[in-house]
């Protein structure tokens, strides 16, 4: 394992992005607030990650993550929808955003 992180300097990563080592987020990748990253993860060139998004440790991601979605498998399936303290709120639709705020 890897105990640095690369971030081109193409990327846009906002400063509350959780990203760990090993991570590499190539150019014209954006990763918005709220967004976390495993250990040794892969960005690829021009991929979107939105609120609140997880990307498990080991993932290679090559297509845009939308909000709230946890993402567990490579290549990359879009596993569940998150609350932003980690809630699973896709099999409850009585759940809101706004439990954990």
């Amino acid at each position: 394992m890897t105990d640095s992180i690369f971030i081109h300097p193409l990327a846009e990563v906002s400063e509350v992005a959780t990203i760990v080592n090993g991570t590499r987020l190539w150019h014209q990748t954006q990763a918005i607030p709220g967004v976390s990253i495993g250990v040794n993860t892969t960005i690829v060139y021009g991929v979107t990650l939105e609120n609140y998004c997880m990307i498990a440790a080991g993932r290679t991601v090559t297509k845009d993550i939308e909000a709230n979605a946890l993402v567990i498998d490579s290549p990359v399936i879009d596993f569940s929808d998150i609350c932003k303290c980690g809630i699973n709120i896709k099999d409850n639709k009585t759940l809101t955003y706004s439990l954990c705020s």
